[in-house]
C-alpha cells in the first residue's frame, strides 16, 4: 500500500472536456487522481505524478471491480468519486433505435450506479467520502430531439436523490453537478449523432432548425472552467449543497422553467424548431 498525504479521487470520463478538466484541477489541489476513460492514448496526455490513467469502460463491471480493488490496494482509501462518463443519444423518440437508447442508459445510469456500488464499501469502511454525479440541466428539463439523453439524466437525478439520504449516516456526501451547454467535444459528437439519427423525414424541417439553434448556442457556451468553479465550491466547503448548476444558460433555463407553466415553456421551446 502506498501512503501519502494526498486525498484520493476517481474520475470517470476523464480523457476530454469536463472530466479532463476535473482530473487536472484535483491533481493540483491535493488529490491523487485515478483518471478513467476508454481511450488510453488520450489519458496518457494528462498523466502526471498525481494523475494515474485507467483504461475503463464503465459498462464493463468486472473491469470496474478490478479498478476499485486497484485503488484500494495501492492507495488504501477513496475520498472522492466523480461519475462523469457520459454517452449522448440524440434524436426523436421515434427515430432512435432501441440499441442506442439502451447504450445511453447503460453508460449514463447503470455504469454510474455500478461504479457507485463498488466504491461505497470502501467509503463506508472509512466512514467518510464524497460522490459527485455529473448530471445535466437536462436532468431537470427536457427538449425535443434530446429526450432519450434527458431521460437518462432524469434517472440519474432520481437515483442520486435517494442515494444522498441512504449514505448520509455513513459520513458520505452526495452531490449533483448540472452543467448547461459547455464547450467540449462531447456536444459536437452528440450533435453528430442527431444528424445521423434515422428520424422519419417528417421531422427534418424541425430538426434542422433545432440543430442550427443548438450549434449557435454551443459557439458561445462557456468552457469547462464553468464546471470547475462549481467543483471548487464543493470540495472547499464543509457542507456542500445538494446540487450545483454550471453555466449561465443552464441557470436561466431552470429558473425560467420554475417560473412559468409547462405550456408556456413548451411554446418557448417550440419557437426554436420553426
Amino acid at each position: 500500500m502506498e501512503n501519502s498525504a494526498y486525498k484520493v479521487a476517481f474520475v470517470t470520463g476523464a480523457s476530454n472536456g469536463i472530466g479532463k478538466a476535473m482530473a487536472q484541477f484535483l491533481s493540483q489541489n491535493g488529490y491523487y487522481v485515478f483518471a478513467a476513460a476508454r481511450s488510453r492514448d488520450k489519458l496518457e496526455l494528462i498523466k502526471s505524478d498525481n494523475i494515474e490513467p485507467v483504461q475503463l469502460d464503465v459498462t464493463d463491471y468486472r473491469a470496474v471491480d478490478r479498478t476499485i480493488e486497484h485503488i484500494k490496494t495501492t492507495r488504501g482509501r477513496l475520498d472522492l468519486l466523480i461519475n462523469n462518463a457520459g454517452y449522448g443519444v440524440y434524436g426523436t423518440l421515434e427515430g432512435v433505435i432501441q440499441e442506442d437508447a439502451r447504450k445511453g442508459f447503460d453508460v449514463n445510469l447503470f455504469g454510474l450506479a455500478y461504479i457507485t456500488q463498488a466504491a461505497l464499501p470502501v467509503m463506508r469502511s472509512q466512514n467518510n467520502g464524497m460522490i459527485i454525479n455529473v448530471s445535466s440541466v437536462l436532468g431537470k428539463i427536457s427538449l425535443p430531439f434530446l429526450g432519450w439523453y434527458a431521460a437518462s439524466k432524469h434517472a440519474v437525478e432520481g437515483l442520486t436523490e435517494a442515494l444522498r439520504s441512504e449514505v448520509k449516516p455513513f459520513g458520505i456526501t452526495v452531490v449533483l453537478i448540472e452543467p448547461g451547454s459547455i464547450n467540449t467535444g462531447f456536444g459536437q459528437i452528440a450533435m453528430g449523432s442527431l444528424e445521423e439519427c434515422n428520424d422519419p423525414e417528417v421531422y427534418k424541417k424541425y430538426k434542422d432548425s433545432f440543430t442550427a439553434t443548438v450549434r449557435k448556442s454551443n459557439k458561445s457556451a462557456p468552457d469547462p472552467e464553468a464546471v470547475i468553479r462549481e467543483l471548487q465550491k464543493i470540495i472547499r466547503t464543509g457542507r456542500p449543497k445538494a446540487r450545483y448548476i454550471a453555466g449561465r444558460e443552464g441557470k436561466f433555463f431552470l429558473f425560467l422553467k420554475s417560473m412559468i407553466s409547462d405550456r408556456a415553456f413548451d411554446f418557448i421551446v417550440s419557437m426554436q424548431t420553426r
